[in-house]
């Protein structure tokens, strides 16, 4: 009885090593091809196949500049810090200021030009006859002076020269030196184009 066993176990492996043989001559499979302690590189065709690893991207370089803002923004602002207000801009006020002497020129242009527009307003344009006219009326007042004078000196021979007649030359006198005044303004006025008389060239 152990010796039938014995020969159907020995049959048995027999049997199970000669299929195993079989298939594998049959496939030309092999589980292991290489010895597990091996240190020959894969094939070439292999290492081929197989996908390079991508080249990890370099960052750009960041400027001292940039890596200092970076390090203000994330530090942290103490709690009940005032915000900081953006500072005016300073205008040093000597930087336009003008001297004296060219103030006073840009005042006298100032003050021609203005006396130039209310002669304007008030006047507008005055002729030859007019100006003509307020000559012989000087010349007149002047004339009746000195003829006042002369008469005082006649009536003195007769009676003291009193307070009425000295208050007579006197008006007569200031009448005579406005109205000389007057006609002096006018003709510097008239050089200076503030009385625009027509008929004559502009300079």
């Amino acid at each position: 009885m152990a010796a039938s066993l014995a020969g159907l176990v020995r049959q048995a492996t027999s049997s199970i090593g000669n299929r195993a043989k079989e298939a594998k001559e049959a496939l030309g499979w092999e589980p292991y091809p290489e010895p597990a302690n091996s240190s020959q590189p894969p094939p070439r065709a292999q290492a081929q196949a197989q996908p390079a690893p991508a080249a990890a991207a370099v960052p750009p370089p960041i400027s001292a500049r940039a890596q200092a803002t970076l390090r203000a923004a994330a530090r942290p602002v103490p709690v009940g810090t005032p915000k900081a207000e953006p500072k005016p801009a300073t205008v040093d006020p000597t930087r336009h200021a003008v001297n004296p002497v060219q103030y006073l020129r840009e005042l006298d242009g100032f003050a021609r030009s203005q006396a130039k527009a209310e002669i304007a307003k008030a006047v507008m344009t005055v002729t030859a006859t007019e100006v003509e006219a307020a000559i012989n009326l000087s010349a007149r007042l002047r004339g009746r002076y000195l003829a006042r004078i002369l008469d005082a000196s006649q009536i003195a021979t007769k009676r003291p020269f009193g307070e009425a007649e000295t208050k007579e030359l006197t008006k007569m006198r200031e009448m005579s030196e406005e109205m000389a005044r007057g006609i002096e303004a006018l003709k510097r006025a008239i050089e200076s184009g503030e009385l625009n008389v027509p008929g004559l060239r502009q300079q």
